[in-house]
């Protein structure tokens, strides 16, 4: 895809941030001197989720300085690459990023993309990818919906259940399936199908 903001809703060890690793890399590769953000819901989750993966991918010759405290990766070509939190909503302003990964988007609050992230791209023309399970019909479910009906040419939207990683052994699907008895869980934890809870006292209960 070539958008310049793609909506990936994906189930559970789909693959999401191994995907938001490579197209961190990539990006910083083949655009010298740019700044890329990863952001998770918390600081803590974005060292926790992200940052031994991508010291264990990125060629260790094109590393000028990985900095763990503040965790930073400064690349040889002069890109940069920030892990940050949504927790601490001030770093993220003043900052003019290239590039904004946003991991578990359905866990960060909306005013952390429309009112801090979005307007830190313009000058740039920076892009976003915005990744994570579902978690309800809340405003990340509304943003990949509307990507789908193409009401934004600069959005595009993908999906993909926990069973299309090619990498997991294929008798997790029947396993995680019966292991799971409240099927809207199921739905949305695997398959990436957003389920609304409200109004539900058994949530298990189908007419047939």
């Amino acid at each position: 895809s070539t958008a310049r903001f793609r909506v990936v809703m994906a189930g559970r060890r789909a693959g999401k941030t191994r995907l938001a690793i490579w197209e961190m890399i990539i990006f910083a590769l083949s655009h010298p001197g740019t700044l890329i953000w990863y952001l998770a819901p918390t600081y803590g989750q974005a060292k926790s989720i992200c940052w031994r993966k991508l010291l264990k991918i990125i060629p260790k010759e094109v590393i000028l300085k990985a900095h763990e405290t503040e965790l930073y990766i400064e690349f040889a070509n002069g890109s940069l690459i920030e892990l940050k939190g949504c927790d601490n909503e001030n770093t993220l302003r003043g900052r003019s990023p290239d590039f904004v990964v946003l991991d578990e988007t359905a866990y960060m609050k909306q005013h952390i993309w429309e009112e801090i992230i979005r307007p830190s791209l313009v000058d740039r023309q920076g892009r976003a990818l915005f990744i994570g399970t579902p978690y309800g019909k809340n405003w990340f479910w509304k943003l990949w919906q509307s990507a789908c009906l193409g009401m934004d040419k600069t959005f595009e939207a993908f999906r993909f259940t926990t069973f299309e990683n090619p990498f997991l052994p294929a008798s997790e699907k029947d396993i995680a399936r019966r292991q799971t008895k409240n099927a809207l869980i199921y739905k949305q934890e695997y398959l990436a199908e957003p389920q609304s809870h409200e109004g539900l006292v058994y949530p298990e209960f189908t007419p047939e």
